[in-house]
């Protein structure tokens, strides 16, 4: 039997991804490789650069010593003195960036000694001619030693350079080849990237043409159907089938994956991406509601509800959590309150639960209370107060205000360490608006613990409200 296409597609990917993996640590390689090049680069040039500005200061030393002894003026002993300091710390600056160099290290020792025994005997002849400004000086010059020590020099930083010189251009040569080699890395890189995006895009391509066939093919069988159920079949063509479908094929496929698996790091694995899964479609969830609601799409149902079965309903959707964590569950309902009343349950029991799990997530110990109290009531009305309070990590005073806006989380950090789209605690606030009601949080700080409640008026009848109690 061939493969399916989905095994084809998966073992492309993995593919794709062991040779993208070999690629980008050979790129990543190379890069270090055309780094370290590029500096022994500028490494040469700094070199080249402190043997030139060795010449030029000792060079502007004899200047300024000879004009001295042409005319004893000693404004010339200044730059004299200048460039001998910086003569010698260029050389010390060499002898630094050449340790590498066996053969540069002799020629810098050489050159510090050069440099040395000239300024000295600059320095000598400058004693003279301060001692006796006639002939003296002028007989010592005349010997020119100091000629012959510039000549040396200027030959050994010669040698210095023919030799940085010649260094310079392997190592731009060795930085050219590791620059041609990452964008010969990357260019592959790309290639691969694409040659398997388009595979997968034509591949996708005809595997969604054969599945439009064979859909066309039940659509025509099940027409009577189809049509009258048209609304539905359209939401769940445009919503359900773009978002929640391809979320519930993971679920399903990663939990007969883990039912089946034996080996214990790939169960994780598997368990790993359902759990994953099943967050993604809360949050998906999520985002459906409030679109809806930011569209006004969503409309109250008024039929009887019991609020204790509601509570006990919401207990029971978080005890397993609560356990996990050893989190104690009390329940207070106020006995002044109605057995029943008229609303909409099922958008009571969203926003309840919205708060007990968020009250679940956000304690690590202790306890969380749900309660319900009679707040205000007339013949036929009920003003029900709901809580939910916490002990645990508590709201700063400063977050309280922004708590209920879209995608806004109490802390940032909140976000990174329990999750969550931000979104929950919007969604119950527009819920408890349609039903007229009010919604709220106290929390004295930080670590101390949290209340939210909400205030939401019920008929105690048939009979709907007219006015919201006050």
């Amino acid at each position: 039997m061939p493969p399916s296409f989905t095994t084809k597609q998966s073992w492309l990917l993995t593919l794709v991804a062991a040779l993208c993996c070999a690629i980008i640590i050979l790129s990543f390689t190379l890069v270090r490789k055309m780094v370290e090049a590029n500096w022994w680069v500028n490494h040469t040039l700094q070199v080249m650069r402190e043997a030139d500005d060795s010449l030029l200061c000792l060079v502007d030393c004899e200047t300024a010593y000879r004009g001295y002894l042409i005319n004893g003026n000693e404004e010339y002993l200044e730059p004299f003195k200048t460039c001998e300091k910086h003569t010698v710390g260029h050389i010390e600056t060499l002898q630094k960036l050449t340790e590498d160099n066996p053969k540069q290290q002799e020629a810098m020792r050489q050159l510090l000694a050069l440099a040395r025994e000239k300024i000295n005997f600059s320095l000598k002849v400058i004693n003279v001619r301060k001692a006796d400004p006639t002939t003296r000086a002028r007989d010592i010059l005349s010997l020119d030693p100091g000629k012959k020590l510039m000549d040396k020099y200027r030959s050994l930083i010669a040698q210095v350079l023919a030799e940085e010189t010649r260094l310079y251009a392997e190592r731009v040569q060795s930085a050219t080849q590791m620059q041609q080699a990452v964008l010969t890395a990357v260019a592959a890189l790309a290639a691969a990237v694409a040659g398997s995006l388009l595979w997968i895009g034509l591949s996708s391509a005809r595997y969604t043409a054969e599945q439009e066939r064979d859909r066309k093919a039940l659509s025509q069988a099940c027409a009577q159907a189809v049509q009258a159920n048209e609304l539905k079949s359209q939401f769940v063509a445009n919503i359900s089938h773009e978002i929640r479908t391809p979320l519930s094929g993971v679920l399903g496929m990663s939990e007969l994956l883990a039912k089946s698996e034996t080996d214990p790091g790939r169960k994780d694995m598997i368990d790993h991406v359902f759990k994953s899964a099943q967050n993604l479609l809360v949050i998906v969830n999520d985002l459906l509601d409030f679109s809806k609601l930011e569209a006004g799409r969503v409309t109250l149902v008024a039929q009887p509800f019991a609020l204790e079965q509601i509570i006990d309903e919401t207990i029971k959707s978080i005890s397993a959590a609560a356990q996990a964590k050893n989190l104690t569950i009390n329940k207070v309902i106020d006995p002044d309150l109605a057995k029943s009343y008229i609303g909409d349950p099922n958008r009571l029991r969203q926003v309840l639960l919205n708060l007990a799990h968020n009250a679940v997530k956000f304690t690590a110990q202790g306890s969380v209370t749900l309660s319900a109290s009679l707040d205000a009531q007339n013949d036929t009305v009920h003003k029900v107060r709901l809580q939910i309070q916490d002990t645990g990590i508590g709201i700063s005073t400063v977050n309280i205000d922004q708590l209920f806006e879209p995608f806004v989380q109490a802390d940032g950090s909140t976000s990174r360490r329990y999750g969550g789209t931000g979104l929950g605690l919007s969604i119950s606030k527009r819920i408890v608006e349609l039903m007229s009601g009010e919604i709220g949080v106290d929390s004295i700080g930080s670590g101390q613990g949290s209340t939210f409640w909400v205030i939401v008026s019920f008929a105690t009848t048939a009979t709907t409200v007219d006015a919201p109690i006050k």
